[in-house]
């Protein structure tokens, strides 16, 4: 066969196929499928009952009462007595050191201000002004101040200080 025939070859064959699914499609279309047949009967759904709106607001109350015994109030702050259940309470121990007079000195600061400048750093460390790499009165050094926090270094460890967070005083609540 020669090249030029082969498209009209390709044609012929694609409308036959189609016009065979079609004469099968028309012929199959007037024939009816038969209808599914269940063996097993279904029950019918259950009756059921609404209460009535005595007891829907009666419930909806219950629902109110139980939030507030989810939540505790806030002049509540009993703790739990756990020792029936073989609960130990630890107690955190504070390192205590002691300056050359025998004055006890507490490792929990409280930084109440850090200021940055260009060149210079200043900060508050328990009511006391301090500048960058002074001296606390246990011996501990300030190393570095920053806006939020102050690193300090005491017997080879350093740790950060972070500053405290804003007291809401009792003038300001009374506004």
């Amino acid at each position: 066969m020669k090249r030029k025939y082969s498209g009209l070859l390709t044609v012929i064959i694609a409308f036959s196929a189609f016009l065979l699914a079609a004469v099968y499609g028309i012929w199959t279309s007037g024939t009816k499928i038969p209808e599914i047949q269940m063996t097993e009967k279904i029950a019918p759904r259950p009756a059921i009952a609404v209460p009535p709106v005595s007891v829907v607001t009666e419930m909806d109350n219950l629902e109110e009462e139980m939030e507030a015994m989810i939540k505790l109030e806030n002049g509540d702050t009993s703790e739990v007595d756990l020792r029936l259940f073989g609960y130990q309470p630890v107690k955190t121990a504070e390192p205590v050191l002691r300056t050359e007079a025998g004055k006890m000195i507490s490792k929990n600061y409280f930084l109440s201000l850090a200021f940055v400048a260009e060149k210079k750093r200043f900060c508050i460390i328990d009511d006391v002004f301090y500048e960058e790499g002074g001296r606390l009165p246990d011996g501990s050094a300030i190393v570095k101040v920053e806006p939020q926090r102050v690193m300090i270094k005491s017997r080879n460890m350093t740790h950060w200080i972070p500053l405290a967070e804003k007291e809401v005083t009792a003038q300001k609540e009374g506004k």
